[in-house]
């Protein structure tokens, strides 16, 4: 009877601790990993002929037909706009080149294209000055968009954004402001490409998020290749281990490169993803890039698992008129021929821009359309 009692005290303890273990397991396995999407386009630079295609009857402004074509690829998790020029609204008057200010209805065109983060450090944010910085923080605030490189008194530069779990850290620099002071005393604050501040704003995203994302204003106009200072911020950048810098400025996009970090991991840089709209004249500023990235992970351990370029072109007829944005796969030979950049720039054609983007963008990025519906 001993023995029977033994052996029954033995099988409960095993079954105890095969329960425990199995229990165990479960709690120990390892947690499912996020996806996070992000987009990011190039230079939203409206100049007069833009503004005349939006005025309504009534003097206000829709510019939603210019980015009617492209409005269904703007649909991840994250959606960052370079705005090129502030949004300080009719009331400090519309202007174009040199000095910019756009109505406010064109930021809400925006956020209803999708776009959910706003860079604003450019070389054009002083030139409705310090009432048009505030006009345009005033309107992303009571939309709740986050605005990158530019901020109020009390505000914290650096944004941490949570997506699906993870946490996004993201900061921004600008080369200037046009050789126009950020006035002291009036509350504002914009960030430059000073190593110091880009050191310290990156750390601090690092120490707060999964993933950081660098936006630089940089480089020189109407160059296809990034310059010295450009490699050298970015190298600045990957020392402090971000994982992603987008660049903006040059009008004309640059390429899609991975730089060393300090860690020995990658950060991807895409030195120019040129203009996103404007009413330029050189063949080359009528392409731009949307970018695409895929991130993965969990919280303490996210990565960046894909990366996507596709190409946009600005398109307008005679004068100016019908200015639109296509993406590389939806424009034609036809559109091509009967660009209005014709009359400026006899280069233009629909063959000219197939090689700007195989000369500048390397294929690996290069992925079709389809990829931005999914």
């Amino acid at each position: 009877m001993k023995k029977i009692i033994s052996l029954i005290i033995s099988l409960v303890m095993v079954f105890s601790f095969t329960s425990c273990k199995k229990e165990e397991a479960v709690q120990v396995a390892a947690p499912v990993e996020s996806v996070v999407t992000l987009t990011a386009v190039g230079d939203n630079l409206i100049h007069n002929p833009i503004y005349e295609q939006a005025e309504l009857a009534d003097g206000s402004y829709d510019f939603s037909l210019s980015y009617a074509n492209i409005a269904d690829y703007i649909n991840a998790d994250i959606n960052i706009l370079n705005q090129e020029t502030p949004i300080g609204g009719v009331e400090l008057g519309i202007s174009s080149y040199p000095c910019f200010n756009s109505p406010q209805e064109l930021g809400r065109d925006m956020i209803n294209l999708g776009f959910n983060v706003v860079n604003h450090a450019t070389n054009h944010i002083m030139d409705a000055g310090s009432k048009g910085v505030i006009n345009s923080l005033d309107f992303w605030a009571a939309n709740n968009i986050p605005v990158l490189g530019v901020y109020k008194d009390g505000e914290d530069p650096v944004k941490i954004i949570e997506k699906n779990g993870l946490k996004f850290g993201l900061v921004s620099f600008t080369y200037g402001t046009n050789g126009i002071r950020v006035p002291e005393g009036k509350g504002i604050n914009v960030c430059h490409t000073e190593d110091a501040l880009i050191t310290e704003h990156i750390l601090r995203a690092r120490a707060a998020a999964d993933i950081v994302i660098v936006n630089m204003h940089w480089g020189a106009e109407y160059q296809m290749k990034p310059n010295d200072e450009q490699k050298r911020l970015a190298s600045l950048a990957a020392s402090c281990n971000a994982d992603l810098l987008i660049g903006h400025h040059p009008h004309v996009i640059q390429p899609v490169e991975e730089v060393a970090r300090a860690d020995g991991k990658m950060m991807t840089v895409a030195y120019s993803l040129g203009n996103f709209i404007s009413s330029q004249v050189e063949t080359e500023t009528m392409l731009g890039g949307m970018l695409m990235v895929e991130f993965k992970g969990v919280p303490g351990n996210a990565y960046l698992s894909q990366v996507a370029f596709m190409p946009l072109v600005t398109h307008y007829g005679d004068r100016f008129g019908g200015s639109k944005v296509y993406a590389w796969d939806d424009y034609t030979e036809y559109l091509a021929s009967v660009h209005g950049c014709k009359n400026y720039d006899s280069s233009f054609s629909y063959n000219r821009i197939n090689e700007l983007i195989n000369k500048t963008i390397d294929e690996k990025y290069l992925i079709n359309k389809a990829y931005f519906l999914n």
